[in-house]
């Protein structure tokens, strides 16, 4: 059962990127079935003690789920607002799957920050491939965008006249995969601090799998995959070299998203980082080997891609991303006053079109009639204040509750998940785009585990 277990869960997080044809969804599904059938088994009066003890989380958890509920009796759309709410559904229901099969101690925290590493890494490379031909790859069919800088509704950077499509890897939007990349980013920072710890790899070391395995049939040798941690060999004898290689490819698809909200999380990223291992006199030196390799890697890809960063870096108030931006905010405010208890979850859009809302706010273009680009507004406009509110007590409550026995661990989950949340005041996938969902209520499930 372990085995179906670790193998389900490393299906999730690989699928994550991957929206077409519903992959992602279909592998959270297939983590809350085999979460479900863990739990019958297992379920005890231990459990549900275990589960009373967090029942402050449980009641937020059912006091927004209510006003998800609720809020699609004030849906114009009731149809959209179901589709809504059953998405976002199965990412809750995945995240609670995520904290209980953690909980349980049938998931190891290195497979979990080892896949989203590994794909990370695999997006950042086919992020740079796309940004090198500026056209798709050719993964139409795992979700990728189809990709030109002539193309409309595609993300682009201009410099010096030209036009340059952003990376976007197989999520629908560059700034999608910057938050992907963010959090794999402290991942991989979480195996670079750990080995020094010396804490314990994984289940099994490389030289314990005995070398019948190689001879016997495949389903053995697939068992015995899903017990070897994919970095643990690299890790223990190279762990320098490793992190060096991923986190300069990470660097270059963070890069070529183009996306500064994203630029300015990972700084603050790398100073809570360098803080927290500074403080820590065993981790003192390596510490300051972090800045190295993380500010060696950074002027490296300054010398080579200067033009299209400092093109990017340019910030002005009258600039269309930030103008719209600052628009759609008091669009929000104003639904939030007028409409306390929401406008329905999956409505926001219709709903401001229906009153001509947009136009009030001097968005007229076709393009410019989007989601509110803030998380909290979009859910309190959504929902209502109380789903809000709800939201913002379950979040608290989680950074409250400090975990005594894991404190490298937490420190790196919370560090996920801050930085989520600090990418919710730019933009709307976290809550409307079921990449975003799912990235977002995995790592809720990582740190109430």
């Amino acid at each position: 059962m372990r085995r179906v277990v670790i193998l389900a869960f490393a299906l999730f997080v690989l699928a994550l990127p991957f929206g077409a044809r519903y992959v992602s969804d279909v592998a959270a599904l297939l983590l809350i079935v085999v979460a479900l059938g863990v739990a019958w088994r297992r379920f005890d009066v231990a459990h549900l003690l275990g589960v009373y003890e967090r029942r402050w989380a449980l009641g937020s958890l059912f006091a927004f789920l209510f006003f998800v509920t609720l809020s699609i009796a004030f849906a114009s759309s009731k149809t959209a607002a179901i589709f809504a709410a059953g998405h976002l559904l199965i990412a809750i229901a995945a995240g609670v799957a995520v904290a209980y099969l953690l909980g349980q101690g049938l998931v190891s925290l290195d497979l979990v920050f080892g896949t989203i590493a590994f794909g990370a890494v695999t997006q950042s490379i086919i992020g740079f491939l796309q940004f090198a031909s500026q056209s798709s790859v050719g993964l139409v069919i795992l979700g990728e965008s189809m990709l030109s800088p002539s193309a409309p509704g595609v993300a682009k950077i201009v410099v010096e006249g030209v036009r340059f499509v952003r990376a976007y890897g197989t999520f629908p939007h560059p700034n999608v995969l910057a938050a992907f990349l963010l959090v794999g980013i402290v991942a991989l920072a979480y195996f670079f601090f750990k080995e020094r710890t010396q804490m314990a790899h994984f289940v099994v070391a490389p030289h314990k799998i005995s070398l019948s395995v190689l001879t016997s049939t495949p389903r053995s040798i697939l068992l015995a995959l899903l017990e070897l941690h994919p970095f643990s060999y690299v890790l223990s004898h190279f762990p320098l070299f490793f992190f060096t290689a991923g986190h300069f490819f990470l660097l270059i698809g963070l890069l070529l998203t183009f996306s500064r909200s994203a630029w300015i999380i990972f700084i603050f990223l790398f100073a809570a980082i360098f803080w927290w291992a500074f403080r820590q006199l065993t981790l003192r030196e390596y510490a300051k080997r972090y800045v190295l390799v993380v500010c060696a890697s950074a002027l490296l890809l300054l010398s080579i891609f200067y033009p299209f960063i400092f093109a990017r870096a340019s910030l002005a108030l009258d600039e269309p991303a930030v103008a719209d931006r600052i628009q759609y905010a008091r669009l929000g405010l104003r639904l939030v006053a007028e409409r306390p208890l929401g406008v329905g979850i999956g409505n926001q859009v219709l709903f401001a079109r229906e009153h001509g809302l947009y136009s009030m706010f001097g968005l007229v273009q076709p393009w410019q009639q989007e989601p509110i680009h803030n998380l909290y507004l979009l859910m309190a406009s959504e929902l209502g204040i109380g789903g809000f509110i709800a939201f913002c007590v379950l979040i608290g409550g989680l950074f409250l509750v400090e975990s005594r026995k894991l404190k490298v661990e937490s420190f790196f989950v919370t560090s996920m998940l801050i930085a989520l949340l600090l990418f919710g005041f730019t933009d709307h996938f976290l809550w409307d785009i079921q990449q975003g969902r799912l990235l977002l209520w995995f790592v809720v499930g990582l740190l109430f585990a």
